[in-house]
Order: structure tokens, then sequence, then C-alpha cells
């Protein structure tokens, strides 16, 4: 057990030495080399875990902000009882497809449905009843509609309807909603609640002005069909489109 400073003189200038140490180790030696790995395993194994635990905690945080985020948009883009476009998002829509349609030189009209009695429905059997007719509503509206056209909520009992389609199209389209509302009973609580529901539709062609159009127009027009069918005695749609002669025509059908 020693160590031995050995010059080499001639080959190595005077000022360095090499240590020679024994390989002869003490068994404290021994005892401390083998605690400083010990120490080294478990610092590594350590910095490991700390590495996994920030991993997987980011790794939530960022689902949980990415959650928050898609909640927030869905809040601002959906209506919250019928998964549908809500005010806003519907009439953005809206004003898009219509720039489409005057692009392409297309066709492009605007319909506002409501549900009839609406009111009465709420008196008679109650808000959550008047939800579950808001609903189904909307999910048949949906189911009867091809998938680019826009659906959304207005607010209460009336919804929107948009579609770039020729006249034809969107008389049988909106019939066709009419028809599938009023055909089945909506079933709360044991209880059937037949609806029907008014329908009032502008449409407008590229040949008639749909440069200039804008949607907050177009949608007072279809509000003005929307009033008539109901004065007219309700469950109806009411369309009104410009002929080849320029000639407005209003049509309704039962």
């Amino acid at each position: 057990h020693y160590i031995r400073v050995e010059k080499k003189l001639g080959r190595l200038p005077p000022f360095m030495a090499t240590l020679i140490i024994s390989s002869d180790l003490s068994p404290f030696y021994e005892r401390f080399h083998h605690f400083v790995l010990q120490l080294i395993k478990l610092s590594l194994g350590l910095i490991f875990a700390v590495f996994l635990f920030s991993y997987f905690l980011s790794k939530r945080l960022f689902q949980s902000i990415e959650t928050f985020q898609q909640n927030l948009l869905n809040k601002a883009t959906y209506d919250g009882l019928t998964k549908l476009y809500n005010r806003s998002s519907s009439l953005e829509k809206a004003k898009l497809l219509l720039r489409q349609s005057q692009k392409s030189k297309d066709y492009f009209s605007i319909a506002m449905l409501d549900i009839d009695h609406f009111k009465a429905i709420n008196d008679n059997y109650g808000h959550d009843a008047g939800d579950i007719v808001l609903s189904s509503i909307a999910e048949r509206v949906k189911n009867a509609l091809r998938e680019n056209d826009i659906i959304g909520r207005l607010g209460g009992e009336e919804f929107i309807i948009c579609c770039a389609e020729p006249v034809e199209i969107v008389h049988n389209s909106l019939i066709r909603v009419k028809k599938v509302i009023s055909a089945e009973p909506i079933n709360y609580e044991g209880k059937k609640i037949t609806v029907t529901v008014s329908i009032g539709c502008y449409f407008i062609s590229v040949d008639k002005d749909l440069d200039i159009a804008n949607v907050e127009t177009l949608l007072k027009k279809a509000d003005s069909n929307l009033y008539r069918a109901k004065q007219q005695g309700r469950n109806q749609v009411v369309i009104s489109y410009h002929s080849e002669s320029d000639e407005l025509i209003t049509e309704t059908f039962l």
C-alpha cells in the first residue's frame, strides 16, 4: 500500500513526474468505490424517473389545454342543445357559401324554419319537453338534407337552412324537411307530441343580382316568407324566386 514517485530523467523535464498507484486497493477504497457506483445508479434512476414524470405531466397538461380550447371552440361555434351551428356561426357559414356561389356563378337560397305553436308545447309539457322537441327537430332536419347544406339554430325555435342548388332541388328539400318533421310524433315520457313547422325561403340565381346580394338582406326576405306561411295557417313552405322574365314568383307548398 504505497505511492511511489518516479522521476523519468532524460525523457521528461525535471518538474514532471508520474504517480504510480498500487493496484492493491484497500477494502475502504473498494467500499467507497461501490458506494459511488450505487450513488451514480440511484442518481441516474432518479433523473430518469423525474424525466418520465415530467413527460407524462406535460402530456396530460397539453391534452387538458387542448381539450379546454376545443370546448371553447365548440361553445363558440355550436348550439349547446341541438349541436347545430349557433346563430353567429350559421351566418358566417351562410356568407361563405354565398361568396362561393358568387364566384362560381351558381345559386343560393336561404330559408328560415320555425316550429309551430312551440310556446304551447312548453306550456303544456314543460321546458324539458321543449328541449327534446328542439333536439329532435334538429336531428330530423339534418337527416333530411345533404351534408353540404348549412343548418343552424338562430335562437328559440327558429332554424336556418342554406344551400347552393337549383330552385327545383330547394323546393324538394324543404318539402321533404316539412314532411319528415310531421311524419311521426316526438316521444316525451310516454307522451306523443305532434309537431309541425313553417318554412320561409328566398332563392336567388346568378342572373338575378346574386353578385350584389348579401346574407342580411336575403334573410329578411326569407323571414317575410316565414311570416306569410304562418299567416296562411302554418305547416307549409313559402318560397320566392325570380322567373326568367324577372318576375318575382312566390309559391306555397302544403
